[in-house]
């Protein structure tokens, strides 16, 4: 049975022939989790290190790019494997078996895992990304170097020919690589102090927010699951058909809007599958959440049976409205997106 947090998800990949392994590391572990439960392995905190995307059973795209502050918690029900019976009808089920809930009734199962933390953020930026940091520093190092080469040339050399600028030329490369060996940190901390100073005040407004959310009992983890879950309605439910996945590489702010909105902006990765092929895109988007004002439904670990409130048929939460009466109804989510 999917999961309610995977629901929409699973359908998107299933439609496409489409199955997602995914790697995750804690501890010197490694862990794996499969979109058709083929392998879904139990842990209780992991980074994700690897997604490998296969269609018709052929690998088409791997991506290992993944930001290490992200923090993923997998706990899977103990229902998983269970037998038992339709609390409607009285038939007798397994639970994996019945994605769809009961086949004789038509009574909706509810499932999630036990417990869940999809991609809450460990930790803040305080160094600037590996790649451009590391290419700054070598161009500033080749410049700061081929000046130091040319001035000391031209100062000790009776001529300047050609062979001159060959062996500035040289000499600039042999103490460029010097310098970037050993004086990297001092090269950073000259060429991004200003940038590391604007990154940790953004930091602090960050800091600042959840301590503020804090104060009006808005519990972080519970904002970071009811986010991941609206990003998987919008995306994977919605009009654009070719998306198959997405992933958040950072969160850059938050902010309130009103005392129950908060906008959200993230640096975000979306996975499209266009001729067969997987093309990704990078963009910085901004959401906004309002925290609901209805009375929600406390899941239980495990199997759960919702009615609704206006017919009493049980319900898929995932669902927008009951299927037998028509009754909206938002029994699974504190924060929805709008």
């Amino acid at each position: 049975m999917a999961k309610i947090t995977e629901k929409f998800h699973i359908k998107r990949l299933t439609d496409n022939n489409m199955v997602i392994k995914t790697t995750y590391f804690n501890d010197g572990n490694t862990y794996i989790k499969t979109t058709d439960n083929s392998v879904n392995d139990s842990f209780d905190n992991g980074v994700r290190i690897k997604k490998e995307y296969y269609k018709n059973d052929n690998i088409i795209y791997m991506e290992n790019e993944f930001d290490s502050r992200m923090n993923y918690a997998f706990i899977n029900s103990k229902d998983d494997n269970k037998e038992f019976n339709c609390p409607n009808c009285g038939a007798f089920n397994k639970v994996k078996e019945n994605s769809d809930g009961c086949p004789y009734c038509g009574t909706n199962y509810n499932l999630d895992y036990d417990t869940k933390k999809l991609g809450s953020k460990l930790t803040y930026d305080t160094i600037v990304k590996s790649t451009s940091y590391r290419v700054a520093v070598l161009i500033m190092d080749i410049i700061c170097s081929f000046i130091i080469m040319f001035i000391y040339r031209t100062s000790v050399g009776r001529t300047f020919n050609q062979f001159d600028m060959l062996k500035i030329g040289l000499y600039t490369l042999v103490l460029a690589v010097v310098l970037y060996i050993f004086f990297y940190y001092i090269d950073a901390k000259i060429i991004f102090g200003p940038l590391k100073r604007r990154k940790e005040r953004e930091n602090e407004l960050q800091r600042e927010f959840w301590r503020k959310a804090e104060s009006k009992n808005i519990d972080k983890n519970k904002f970071f699951n009811n986010f991941n879950y609206e990003l998987g309605r919008f995306y994977y439910n919605g009009n654009d058909l070719s998306i198959i996945d997405y992933d958040i590489l950072d969160y850059n702010s938050f902010k309130f809007v009103r005392d129950d909105v908060i906008e959200v902006n993230v640096e975000i990765r979306i996975m499209s599958l266009i001729n067969d092929e997987i093309k990704e895109k990078t963009s910085n988007i901004s959401y906004k959440l309002k925290r609901s004002s209805l009375e929600l439904e406390k899941l239980n670990n495990g199997i759960n049976m919702i009615k609704c409130y206006g017919c009493g048929s049980s319900i898929d939460v995932t669902s927008d409205k009951c299927d037998h009466c028509g009754r909206p109804h938002n029994y699974l989510q504190e924060w929805y997106m709008i």
